[in-house]
């Protein structure tokens, strides 16, 4: 079920390897088939950290085709359709930047305490000093953590709806932002606490993924943030934009640890 080789053009060598793919037609349905939401979190192995995260909504197919939708934490969009290998091993590559940068690693499917699907992935980002964001660019390594997300059924709306921290922290702010509110039924959030920010946010029932925006005290400006909603772990995480860097929002409980790297906002 797997192949193996050596790609070189005289002077530089790499070498392949590929996993068999479950063919359309055939009568098994692949054991990874459903809907995942993951985020994207600078691993911390450079001074210069990433505070946003960026996120992903996630579907694989009954034969095993995955499909990826989500952004980075410098707002640039990521797409991808791939075979997931039989043994539940995604490639991912995503060309970046007009061809010039990218996002590459590999992403493992498991069913763990820590999450079900984690992996390594290399951000390449280009100088470019006409982006608003990270101008200056680098090359960093990210980690991914995955969750299933199951979309509601609808109905009646919770008479007892789960109390949640929203928390804003990195960028130019110098202090936590704290946030609360409730996520009832059909995934319905209510701002209870909002610390005078004017926070909006929706949390999209069929994705798992969440948006709105708050005033930010510093600038004085509304500022829109994004996210995914890791629904296994009671967690959220995602970015908002900051002069010039990403700054990072933090939805969810009591921060768990995960293995990841710990996106709650005593960390950040």
């Amino acid at each position: 079920d797997q192949v193996t080789g050596t790609l070189t053009d005289g002077a530089l060598r790499a070498e392949m390897l590929g996993d068999r793919f479950a063919v359309p037609g055939e009568t098994r349905k692949s054991p990874f088939a459903g809907k995942y939401t993951l985020i994207i979190s600078d691993s911390g192995e450079t001074s210069d950290s990433v505070a946003g995260d960026g996120y992903g909504a996630v579907t694989v197919d009954a034969v095993g085709t995955l499909r990826l939708n989500g952004a980075l934490p410098d707002g640039t969009a990521i797409s991808q359709e791939v075979p997931l290998s039989s043994g539940g091993v995604w490639p991912l590559y995503v060309s970046l930047y007009g061809g010039k940068g990218s996002l590459s690693g590999w992403i493992a499917f498991h069913r763990q305490a820590s999450g079900d699907l984690a992996g390594r992935l290399r951000w390449i980002k280009p100088r470019a000093q006409q982006d608003k964001m990270f101008a200056n660019g680098f090359t960093k390594t990210m980690s991914v953590l995955g969750s299933v997300y199951v979309p509601p059924t609808g109905g009646a709306g919770s008479t007892n709806p789960s109390r949640a921290a929203v928390a804003f922290s990195g960028g130019t702010l110098h202090e936590l932002i704290a946030n609360v509110v409730t996520l009832g039924d059909n995934q319905k959030i209510t701002v209870v606490f909002d610390g005078g920010n004017k926070l909006k946010m929706n949390l999209a029932p069929a994705t798992g993924l969440f948006s709105g925006s708050f005033v930010h005290p510093a600038a004085h400006n509304t500022t829109a943030f994004e996210g995914a909603w890791l629904q296994r772990l009671n967690l959220g995480s995602g970015h908002f934009p900051d002069a010039g860097r990403s700054g990072h929002v933090f939805f969810g409980g009591e921060a768990r640890q995960t293995g990841h790297s710990d996106p709650s906002p005593a960390k950040r």
